[in-house]
């Protein structure tokens, strides 16, 4: 029976360190970054940084691969004794598909007067980016200022062609229909000679 609780504990114990990684003077939470969106847009996650060593430590964080479609913020900084540090990973797929690539995590001592190695861990990202859909046309798709622009010219249109058919049904007036004294006035000169 003791034996059985001491497997259930050690296998509960794995379980709960693969959540994050460790290395010396590193902890990084969360163990990998996975992400799913449309190819042209833009997610972002977050990651924790953990001093666990006894001394002030400087990190570097840089992507190993697609550097230009990954932005970290911020990339460099410095952590004293169990100081945490929460980081903006953002992700900018170019094209749709499945990619993978790892960043990586590098811890150097700030002490430079004994030799020290430079420490890390690497936390693998995985993305997949598909294609945006296309969308149809659609009145909803249209930004706000052309669909009041289309409102007030359609609004304008029936305006007109109300005014123009009540003025083509108007009667003649008296004025209108009097003889016209004037006409003579307006001949051409050479119809005058005749």
């Amino acid at each position: 029976m003791f034996r059985v609780i001491k497997i259930i504990l050690l296998i509960f114990w794995l379980f709960t360190q693969a959540t994050f990684i460790q290395a010396a003077g590193v902890l990084v939470k969360p163990s990998e970054l996975n992400f799913a969106l449309t190819a042209g847009a833009k997610a972002s996650q977050w990651l924790t940084v953990e001093n666990i060593s006894d001394r002030p430590v400087l990190y570097h964080l840089y992507a190993d691969e697609l550097a230009d479609q990954l932005i970290i913020e911020p990339s460099d900084f410095r952590l004293e004794v169990a100081e945490k540090q929460r980081l903006k990973v953002t992700l900018l797929p170019k094209r749709p598909g499945l990619g993978a690539t790892n960043l990586s995590i590098v811890a150097q001592d700030l002490d430079r007067r004994e030799f020290n190695v430079a420490t890390g861990v690497k936390v693998p990202i995985a993305f997949e980016a598909k294609a945006a859909p296309k969308i149809p046309f659609s009145f909803k798709n249209l930004p706000i200022i052309i669909k009041w622009s289309a409102v007030v010219l359609l609004g304008l249109i029936i305006a007109l062609l109300a005014a123009w058919l009540i003025l083509r049904r108007r009667k003649k007036t008296w004025l209108s229909q009097a003889v016209d004294l004037l006409k003579h006035h307006r001949q051409p000169w050479w119809k005058k000679l005749l």
